[in-house]
């Protein structure tokens, strides 16, 4: 479910993926279960390229957070990967990113 991103249309873009964002952390809020390193990785994968407006690569990320997929190699055996974030703390962040 990629996106085509137009350069004219950033806001609606920006909106979209903000969309899409919510609904994942909604969904995951819905079955009362916490984030896997997978997606709390990911996730803030989103949000750092949402912050510096690169949105081809923050619909990625989502992209990988819905699929679950592995952490690249690079990454996976830091400390910080292992530091798994809650949906509230996404929030806060997003919430952040958004100012």
């Amino acid at each position: 479910m990629g996106m085509t991103i137009e350069p004219d249309d950033s806001r609606g873009t920006l909106l979209e993926l903000v969309r899409r964002f919510e609904r994942l952390l909604n969904a995951i809020d819905s079955h009362k279960r916490p984030l896997n390193r997978r997606e709390s990785f990911h996730f803030q994968d989103f949000l750092e390229f949402l912050k510096t407006e690169r949105w081809q690569e923050a619909d990625g990320a989502l992209r990988r957070a819905e699929q679950l997929a592995p952490i690249p190699a690079q990454f996976s055996d830091l400390e910080a990967t292992n530091v798994v974030v809650t949906t509230a703390e996404l929030r806060e962040r997003l919430a952040k990113a958004m100012k």
